[in-house]
């Protein structure tokens, strides 16, 4: 009996099918997971900024403003926001006075440092006299946390 000869061609065409197949699958995870990271390196950003600017605002509202020169500026419909910054922590907190005499609108940013993005919250509060001195104590009204302007008018927010 003669053994047939066999070049084994077919079994090295399975193999490198094998192995085309599964280097695909390996490009197509790489792939998956680059985009998997570039997400989480954006919501790592955003957080922080977030985080950055929620920071920020509770600084603000905590904050001793100079209440009685921003209550008494001229023009209160056209004067811009009265910003201090806190450079340790990178904080910006802003405050302006609404329409209605004794409240006031607090901001807070995120000061980002090579992106473009800047969160902003915003918060309502309103005077409240100490009862044995002349000083005035921002306190926040409760419902008055928003992460937009809550003005109408959108040139009121805008810096």
């Amino acid at each position: 009996m003669k053994r047939p000869y066999q070049k084994g061609t077919g079994t090295l065409i399975s193999v490198l099918i094998i192995f085309t197949m599964g280097l695909l699958l390996l490009t197509a995870l790489q792939r998956e997971l680059e985009g998997t990271f570039n997400i989480s390196v954006q919501e790592r950003f955003y957080f922080k900024a977030y985080n950055q600017a929620a920071s920020s605002l509770s600084w603000g509202v905590s904050k001793q403003w100079p209440l009685s020169s921003l209550s008494h500026r001229t023009s209160r419909r056209h004067q811009g926001w009265y910003c201090e910054t806190e450079q340790i922590n990178q904080l910006k907190s802003c405050i302006k006075p609404m329409l209605d005499i004794g409240i006031f609108l607090i901001k807070g940013e995120s000061i980002s440092g090579n992106r473009s993005e800047k969160i902003i919250l915003y918060q309502s509060a309103k005077t409240n006299e100490m009862s044995n001195t002349t000083e005035q104590k921002l306190v926040p009204i409760t419902g008055g946390w928003l992460d937009f302007c809550p003005v109408k008018n959108e040139k009121f927010c805008l810096d």
